[in-house]
C-alpha cells in the first residue's frame, strides 16, 4: 500500500503541481483548501477514477474521510482516506 501511495503522489505532484503551467497556481489553489474542502477533492479524485465514494461527516481528525470502493474486475477493494493539510 506504501509504495502504492507514493506513486499516487508523484503522479499527481508531476501532473498537476510541478509542471511547468500549473506549479505557481497549483500550488496556491491547494494551500488555499480549507481542510473539509481538501477531504472533499480527495473524495473526487477517487469517484474520478471509478470509485464509489463516501466523504464521512465532519469530526475529530483522528476520523476516516472518505471510504472509496471499486467494484471492477481485478481492482475491487476499500481505499480508506484520512485527509492531511
Amino acid at each position: 500500500y506504501l509504495s502504492g501511495l507514493f506513486d499516487a503522489q508523484a503522479l499527481i505532484r508531476s501532473r498537476y503541481i510541478e509542471s511547468a503551467h500549473t506549479a505557481d497556481a497549483g500550488t496556491r489553489a491547494l494551500l488555499a483548501l480549507e481542510w473539509r474542502e481538501l477531504e472533499w477533492l480527495c473524495g473526487a479524485a477517487f469517484e474520478y477514477m471509478g470509485f464509489r465514494v463516501a466523504v464521512t461527516p465532519p469530526g475529530d481528525d483522528d476520523r476516516v474521510d472518505v471510504f472509496a470502493r471499486s467494484e471492477a474486475p481485478g481492482l475491487r477493494g476499500l481505499v480508506v482516506v484520512q485527509a492531511k493539510k
